[in-house]
């Protein structure tokens, strides 16, 4: 460890060095005269500790310290010749970690005096990082706390306040006056004024003071309409010590509106589709194969079956006509090449009877273009395939009908002259024509 003397008065430096170096401790003594010389040292190899006289040839050794020492790069110990208490107040006020009075006796206690500034000085050096700590967390919290979108306050064991943010004034819309007052009373007045509930609102404050370990959550509303969410946790140290409670605000009034519009939209998405005659799924793509991830809920007033029965696999291809499922199945593998599929068929409803049913697949595609889902819906056709059956079977009868009239008109055309012809005096032999017409 390097040991900086600072010292123009020779046998004093021999003295000092001597009992240095002799004291069989690990410094390494370099002996300089002047300020201009120690600044030189200092800058060319930085010692772990300098010994300065307190007068110089250049100046005097309070022109390099800094106060307070810690703040300097290294410690410095000040020695002068006369035991002057002034003196040694202004050594100590500019910076220097201890003040020596030159003697041989000091001079022989010199390493023991260096070994003990340094223990000093490493106990300063801790103190400084440990403060520098502490003050790097303290901005780090204040500055979270200022930053924060929440609305904070911290109280004290008592249920005093210690602190809050700027968000908490302005979210309470807290008057300046009675902000920078800080007065609990105050401010709890002024809160108090904007709520619809400020009774449940102290039940809250006095329940929580009484359980000092409990996490709250709650949300409370406000004349204005506005509704805040309300947090709360206990500041507990390592040993389990109770040192006050922070309660976080956060306006949610924005989030309430939101989701209560998401709720009445989805009610009235929910009875467009109990109402609707159409039964409408959403599928997955996995693979060649579709899976069916939802499904309106009207499938059970149409085809009497329930969503969660609907949703397992297999349910659907176990109801589907077996006539008609190799078709349905080799048509809907083709939803990706031609992304829109209508096909009709037969499916079992769950009280035994026989549908037909329209089914109409059309492939989503994400952003990136790539296939996202399907979505289908079933029409219940049956009662239109029977008008086609019965409108089919109608026309075959009436084209039946209009042959047989044909066929009748054709043969009333052959045999209206012969029914034209007289018939012949009774007991007289007709021509031929009256023996082939027979009687009449």
């Amino acid at each position: 460890m390097l040991v900086l003397l600072v010292e123009d008065d020779a046998a004093h430096a021999t003295a000092i060095q001597r009992a240095v170096e002799t004291s069989g401790s690990e410094f390494e003594v370099k002996v300089v005269g002047t300020l201009r010389e120690f600044r030189r040292s200092s800058v060319d190899r930085p010692p772990n500790i300098a010994v300065m006289d307190l007068n110089l040839p250049d100046g005097r050794a309070t022109e390099v310290l800094t106060f307070p020492p810690e703040a300097g790069q290294f410690p410095i110990l000040v020695m002068t010749s006369y035991g002057n208490e002034q003196v040694a107040v202004e050594a100590i006020k500019a910076g220097a970690l201890e003040y020596v009075v030159k003697s041989p006796e000091a001079f022989a206690e010199m390493p023991h005096t260096i070994t003990h500034a340094l223990h000093e000085w490493n106990l300063l050096q801790e103190r400084k990082r440990a403060e520098e700590a502490l003050e790097f967390k303290n901005i780090i919290l204040t500055t979270q706390q200022e930053a924060s979108l929440d609305g904070i306050l911290v109280v004290d064991e008592n249920g005093e306040i210690i602190s809050f943010n700027r968000r908490f004034v302005e979210i309470w819309d807290v008057p300046s006056d009675i902000a920078d007052s800080k007065s609990d009373e105050q401010i709890l007045k002024s809160v108090m004024n904007k709520l619809v509930t400020p009774g449940e609102f102290v039940g809250k404050l006095e329940q929580l003071h009484q359980d000092r370990t409990e996490i709250s959550q709650d949300e409370i509303a406000l004349k204005d309409g506005r509704t805040f969410d309300r947090y709360s946790a206990p500041m507990l140290g390592e040993s389990g010590k109770y040192y006050g409670r922070v309660w976080y605000f956060r306006d949610i009034t924005e989030r309430k509106q939101a989701e209560a519009a998401l709720q009445a939209s989805q009610e009235r998405l929910r009875q467009i589709f109990e109402a609707s005659p159409n039964v409408t799924s959403v599928f997955r793509m996995e693979g060649p194969d579709l899976r069916r991830t939802w499904v309106s809920p009207n499938l059970e007033r149409l085809f009497g079956y329930t969503v969660k029965e609907a949703l397992q696999p297999h349910w659907w291809s176990a109801h589907v006509h077996p006539e008609d499922l190799a078709r349905v199945i080799t048509d809907s593998g083709r939803i990706l090449a031609r992304e829109h599929i209508v096909h009709e068929y037969r499916f079992l409803r769950r009280d035994g009877g026989v549908v037909w049913v329209h089914d109409e697949l059309r492939l989503l595609r994400g952003a990136t273009g790539q296939p996202h889902e399907v979505v289908g819906a079933w029409t219940d056709i049956t009662e239109r395939k029977e008008l086609e059956t019965h409108l089919l079977r109608t026309q075959r009868l009436e084209s039946v009908g209009r042959l047989a009239s044909g066929i009748a008109h054709d043969l009333n055309n052959i045999l209206a002259p012969m029914l034209m012809v007289p018939a012949a005096p009774r007991g007289r032999q007709g021509s031929g024509i009256a023996k082939y017409a027979g009687p009449g």
